[in-house]
């Protein structure tokens, strides 16, 4: 019947396909048939054989690519190609969750420091080395090879949170030593003899207790004990190294010095 309807010798019948197509699913080829073909004969199911030794991301391009070249619509799918959807959906809702997390910790900090008589602008200096930390978080996460998951989206989170802490603490004490001092780099100076201590103690405890999940058999477990304690250690680094030279930057741009914290304190008690 098929060479029958077959005009042009291509071995595709031409002509009569919803009779072929009922033909074969009267044969005892069935349920092979609907594996592959829709009841209605409008859509049919293509399967590619892939190298086993192919990495989920080759594999998941070449599929959208051999889709894309066929005539009629056609859809890229199977485990390796969902998962990877996924994947992708993951990272965009992780990151529009961090641009949020970040606009809205810029802007309560920023109405805080303003409601205790400090410049705004030092909410946005506690907030940018933030960034430094999360872009070093996901580098080590392409370094070591860790998919970015739920699971591991959320360690984005917790490092921002961390991070926050860590500079605030260092913000805090800058301020506070700029109101004592009339230098800014010995203002900066004791910040960090001063803060750097404490927060390395805080950071050791929380990286040891932590970092004892990163030696569990489970993967998932594994990965989320590495990256937290890498958060958090990123989160350190990012305090005692960054931040001072960012509050040096806004000192030097703002032209801020001790007289002047102190007028504006003065004047908000008179």
């Amino acid at each position: 019947m098929v060479r029958r309807n077959d005009d042009d010798g291509n071995g595709i019948p031409d002509d009569n396909l919803g009779v072929i197509y009922q033909r074969l699913f009267d044969s005892p080829y069935r349920d092979t048939a609907a594996r592959y073909l829709t009841s209605d004969y409008r859509h049919a199911r293509i399967v590619v054989s892939v190298e086993s030794d192919a990495s989920t991301d080759a594999v998941a391009t070449d599929a959208r690519l051999l889709a894309d070249r066929y005539r009629q619509p056609t859809t890229a799918t199977g485990e390796i190609v969902v998962n990877d959807d996924v994947a992708d959906a993951i990272l965009g809702s992780a990151l529009k969750s961090l641009g949020v997390a970040l606009l809205l910790a810029t802007a309560f900090l920023t109405l805080l420091y303003r409601a205790l008589g400090r410049d705004p602008l030092l909410g946005v200096v506690n907030v940018a080395p933030i960034l430094v930390s999360t872009v070093a978080v996901v580098a080590s996460m392409r370094a070591l090879g860790i998919p970015l998951n739920a699971l591991t989206a959320t360690i984005l989170a917790i490092g921002l949170g961390l991070g926050i802490d860590y500079v605030a603490h260092v913000v805090h004490r800058f301020t506070a030593e700029l109101d004592e001092h009339q230098s800014v780099d010995e203002a900066l100076e004791l910040t960090v003899r001063h803060s750097g201590g404490a927060l390395t103690g805080s950071v050791l405890t929380t990286t040891t207790g932590i970092g004892v999940v990163g030696l569990a058999l489970t993967p998932m477990l594994t990965q989320f004990g590495v990256l937290t304690a890498l958060s958090v250690c990123y989160s350190y680094l990012c305090a005692v190294l960054v931040t001072p030279a960012a509050l040096g930057l806004w000192a030097r741009t703002t032209g801020t010095s001790t007289s002047d914290t102190t007028r504006t304190q003065q004047s908000l008690a008179e």
